[in-house]
Order: structure tokens, then sequence, then C-alpha cells
């Protein structure tokens, strides 16, 4: 790192370095100034931690990844206050300028009562909400007898995914953005939309190359680099 790796011109990885910085300086302009495309939300699992037992994010989100599913995380406070968090709610999920067409609730035995009443009313609209192994026990934040167990009834029409079948179920509802034609764990992808449909393709795995064909729901002449 600098001031040290110029080294007075004696360091033989300097030359490298303008070559490197030529590939960021692209990448990063490819992606600045545009928006981040991702087609599921997967809830934190904050107060599901300090209220009872939970699956931890990281589990979904190897899942999603694995199987080429790009999502954000969002916070449970979002669904008690979406205008602080620029969040609106029209069939799709809005988020500062974003769109998800899913939100997936890692198992949690207690969620607030925020996210309950966002998932039991979004179902309704037809929204694809997906509960991780099981349905919440009760609500977190919730002491009315009467009104937990209304809650809970409104969350009878989300869905019900083991893990293990999760990038299967978002596969089904049409979810699933990027198709390859051969499995292959250690690719990722970021989608992007400046003027046109951007998508960075990264291959995370040391000693293995992907070859196979990638399907990407965009159509217009390409350009690849």
């Amino acid at each position: 790192c600098p001031p040290h790796f110029y080294a007075h011109g004696h360091n033989p990885q300097y030359r490298h370095f303008g070559k490197l910085m030529h590939y960021l300086n692209r990448v990063c302009h490819l992606t600045n100034g545009g928006l981040h495309i991702a087609p599921a939300a997967l809830l934190y699992h904050g107060e599901a931690e300090w209220t009872g037992s939970c699956m931890h994010i990281q589990k979904p989100a190897r899942e999603l990844l694995e199987h080429q599913i790009d999502f954000d995380i969002l916070p449970s406070d979002l669904f008690a206050d979406m205008s602080t968090f620029k969040a609106s709610f029209d069939g799709k999920l809005h988020v500062n300028g974003e769109t998800y067409r899913a939100l997936i609730i890692p198992y949690a035995q207690y969620v607030t009562k925020a996210v309950a009443s966002f998932a039991a009313g979004a179902v309704k609209e037809g929204f694809e909400v997906i509960f991780i192994d099981a349905l919440p026990d009760g609500i977190s934040d919730c002491s009315n007898e009467a009104g937990n167990s209304s809650l809970l009834a409104g969350l009878k029409g989300c869905s019900v995914v083991p893990l293990r079948s999760l990038s299967d179920h978002l596969d089904r509802k049409r979810i699933r953005e990027v198709k390859i034609s051969i499995p292959f764990e250690r690719l990722r992808y970021y989608h992007y939309r400046h003027e046109h449909d951007i998508y960075m393709f990264s291959n995370e795995d040391p000693g293995i190359a992907y070859e196979g064909d990638i399907t990407v729901p965009a159509s217009g002449n390409a350009v690849l680099y």
C-alpha cells in the first residue's frame, strides 16, 4: 500500500499497477451513476436473533449466490417506517430507487409486528413473500394475544420453502434473472442499469474456469468486455 508500494520506482510490481487501475477505472465508470437491479430482498436476522431461535442470513445468502440470484439485505426497521427509507409498495417493493419482486425471510421463531403486517398485506397483492423452513411462532413486539394471533393468521398465504429448495422456488416463480447452462457455484453476477443493461460476471473459483452459456433477460446488440 502507498507510500512504500512505489519504492522510488524499484518495486517490480509497480509497472503492472497501472493496468490494474485501468481495469478498475473502467468498471467503476460502468457501475456508477445508474441503478443496481436485484430481483429479491433478504430480511436481516437482527431482531430474530435477540428474541428466539433463528437462521442467520449467511445461509440463504449462500444459497442465492451459488445459484446466481442477486439480492439486497433489508432491515426490519424499514417496514416500520417506510418513508424514512424512501420505500413504497404497489404490488412490488420499492426501496430507495430499487425494486424487488420477492421478500425472503430466514427462519425466525419471532418476527416484528411491522414485518408480519407487511408480509400479510403484500401476499394478498400477489407479492412473493417466502419464509424459509417455517412460519414464525409469534410476534416479538406484540403483547396482545388476539393481535398476535391475527398477525400470524395473515401469514398463512406466504410461501414456506426449505432452504435447499429456495433457488428452485424462485425459478418456478420466474424471479431468477440469470440462468447458466452448467451449474457453477462460484460464478457471481451484478446487474446494473445505466443507459443500457450491464451484467458483470465474476468467477470466484481460484482454479476452475467456467465454460457454458449464460442467458440474461435483455435484448439488442451486445458488447463484451
